[in-house]
């Protein structure tokens, strides 16, 4: 076997078009462009859609894989994907159809919107820290006590006063204020009596007055007891709630970038997938079509053959190429049917279905984009990119950490007030209802160096998310020069292949106008048809890449894939 030419004008072999419809394949699974460019200066290399791989930073927890080429569907097994057929038939399904329902359907898309929502409670997190609270609270005590005298669940009490203590005092004045009676009765003069008269009365009131003495034991600590309180706090100051607020917004923000970054970053998986599964149909029906023309080939040759104006080795031959392309035309629609595996996934779907055909291209204005400066490009790319959006806000989060450093040397102050109720008014309090009002002030002397630490820490922060800002906005730079250059290419590309298919399909007449004349070969038609299949492939696989291309340069720009509204 003679070894195979890295450039040759013979049609590619059939591995060689399997390969293709591999690759083909193996776009569906591809959610971006990541091709890379240089400034004038060096020599860089030609672009390819195999290698290359970004993610669009850290803070945002979205990342993009790049073009996986030359895997395929037949290289991995994990790589394979299918649907169950439907009972009623496939359903034909559009590009916003397939766009609408993996945006309502897709997990990376609901869990970043539910990062938004999460986001927002640590806002009103934020909001805590400023605004006053309030509280109240219910308790009920039951107390018991045990000894030598067992236990005992009742009200523990203390007495002040005797009874028979009581009786005896109010006895020993109404005995004097008896005395003084007498001696009244017995006075000379009525200046005498009067006065006895009066230390009488007195004693005796002072008798009436001992005798109503409450003797009522006093309880100490009641058996049962409910209690209530409510609480009221107002910070007046508190330094670190208002880095922490602003960080909650610009938190908030971050997280709706992440979102519209991850729902636009499945849109562009869904069109990739989408074109290529159009594209894997076109190049079935394009194998199709090569199966009918060595069909029909091989009756042609068939009939010379039996009038003995051909050899049998044509026949050979002939048959040979109808098997061939029988194989290819499995090998597509196993490839169109990855595809729409890979498209099933994203949207969400099991069942088995159709692409429509689209009705036109993809709407990016290659043209205008061509000839619009590259600094100005580049420009419009940090301007528009999520990543560099959402990173310059992580920026401004870190920067604003030294701030809430800066804010724990300050002083905290405070107001709260609280009110207490209790069903214990038996003792010696007898107001159920008591109240508090506190100001307290706290200022920070020595933490230990904490303070110091968290400076320290801010500061390397801010220094790693600069770092990281740079890196994104030199990566989205190289992106769009690459891409830029990949549409250039791409187009050229294109361009040759239109040519080549028209000069394969010139051949192809010519050699079958020669072999109906008895002048052309078999193996003349064998190649011409070889030829027109690849380049009607090449053709195909010309017009996705220009596609895919375009795709790739609006998302390096930063521009919306689909109306998310």
């Amino acid at each position: 076997m003679k070894p195979r030419r890295k450039f040759c004008s013979k049609p590619p072999t059939f591995l060689s078009r399997v390969s293709l419809l591999a690759i083909i394949a193996g776009l569906a699974a591809s959610p971006g462009s990541a091709q890379l460019g240089l400034t004038q200066g060096t020599s860089p290399s030609t672009p390819t859609s195999s290698t290359q791989s970004f993610s669009t930073g850290s803070s945002t927890g979205v990342s993009r894989s790049a073009i996986s080429v030359g895997t395929g569907a037949a290289g991995d097994g994990s790589s394979l994907l299918g649907l169950k057929e439907p009972s009623g038939g496939r359903q034909i399904l559009s590009l916003d159809e397939a766009i609408k329902e993996a945006l309502d359907s897709a997990p990376d898309a609901r869990i970043a919107t539910e990062r938004v929502v999460q986001q927002s409670a640590s806002l009103r997190r934020a909001w805590a820290l400023l605004l006053p609270s309030l509280s109240v609270g219910a308790a009920y005590t039951h107390t018991c006590t045990g000894g030598e005298r067992g236990v005992d669940c009742g009200d523990r009490t203390t007495s002040f006063a005797n009874p028979e203590q009581i009786d005896q005092q109010a006895l020993l004045f109404q005995s004097l204020a008896d005395v003084m009676g007498i001696a009244a009765d017995a006075a000379q003069t009525p200046e005498d009596e009067a006065a006895f008269r009066s230390r009488q009365s007195e004693l005796q009131t002072a008798a009436e007055d001992i005798r109503k003495t409450d003797t009522t034991p006093v309880v100490v600590q009641p058996a049962s007891q409910l209690s209530g309180q409510l609480t009221f706090s107002m910070p007046i100051l508190n330094p670190r709630a208002y880095p922490a607020l602003l960080n909650a917004y610009d938190g908030q923000d971050a997280a709706q970038l992440a979102r519209d970054q991850a729902r636009q970053t499945l849109v562009l998986s869904v069109v990739r997938g989408y074109y290529a599964g159009v594209t894997a149909a076109r190049l079935r029906a394009a194998s199709l079509q090569q199966v009918e023309v060595t069909t029909a080939q091989r009756d042609a040759v068939s009939a010379r053959v039996e009038a003995s104006t051909q050899p049998l080795l044509a026949l050979k031959r002939a048959e040979l190429e109808v098997l061939r392309a029988k194989q290819t035309l499995a090998q597509a629609t196993a490839a169109e049917e990855n595809a729409l595996g890979v498209v099933g996934a994203l949207i969400g779907r099991t069942e088995a279905f159709s692409l429509a055909e689209p009705k036109d291209p993809v709407d990016v204005d290659v043209v205008g984009l061509l000839n619009t400066p590259e600094d100005d490009l580049v420009s419009r790319a940090m301007t528009q990119r999520l990543e560099v959006r959402t990173q310059k806000t992580a920026l401004t989060i870190a920067e604003r950490g030294t701030v809430d450093a800066w804010m724990q040397f300050l002083p905290q102050i405070g107001l709260s007030a609280s009110a207490r109720v209790t069903s214990f008014t038996q003792g010696f309090v007898r107001d159920p209802v008591t109240g508090t009002v506190t100001l307290s002030a706290t200022l920070p002397l020595y933490d230990g160096g904490v303070r110091y630490a968290a400076l320290d820490e801010s500061g390397s922060r801010t220094t790693e998310e600069r770092i990281r800002l740079k890196q994104i906005e030199d990566r989205v730079q190289a992106q769009v020069r690459g891409n830029l250059r990949e549409v250039r290419l791409r187009q050229e590309a294109l361009l040759l292949s239109q040519q080549s298919l028209v000069i394969a399909r010139e051949a192809q007449t010519q050699a079958q106008a020669l072999f109906d004349a008895g002048v052309g070969t078999a193996l003349d038609i064998t190649e011409t048809s070889f030829a027109v299949f690849s380049a009607e492939t090449d053709a195909l696989r010309s017009e996705l890449d220009v596609a895919m291309a375009g795709l790739g340069l609006q998302w390096a720009l930063g521009e919306s894939l689909y109306d998310l509204d």
